[in-house]
């Protein structure tokens, strides 16, 4: 299950464990937030591991929660709209399910 847990300066949401990746590096995705991809061990292929948020752009885990749930609704929403499958949507979908669970679980 994905997590934002609460470092010094920023959020940090995982959706994939650390452990299966041996490259991990971050991209700029927009204002305070990071993208974190990395290499999954033994491949050449690239993953979504989780998403850092800085605390100057985002002042609760809610507001992480927030940007997560409408940035990947809008990928599954593109996906919906051309009819393609290819293998960056199958991540940003992964990547929407697991956000949904955190998303879920924090309204309980």
């Amino acid at each position: 299950m994905a997590n934002i847990t609460n470092e010094k300066d920023s959020w940090k949401c995982s959706v994939q464990p650390c452990e299966k990746f041996d490259k991990v590096h971050s991209k700029p995705i927009t204002t305070g937030v990071q993208g974190i991809v990395g290499r999954v061990k033994g491949t050449e292929r690239w993953e979504i591991q989780g998403f850092s948020f800085l605390k100057a752009n985002f002042k609760t885990a809610e507001d992480c929660r927030a940007w997560l749930d409408s940035h990947l609704k809008g990928e599954i929403q593109t996906l919906l709209d051309f009819k393609a499958w290819n293998e960056y949507r199958r991540r940003a979908m992964n990547a929407f399910l697991q956000v949904a669970e955190v998303t879920n679980h924090g309204s309980e």
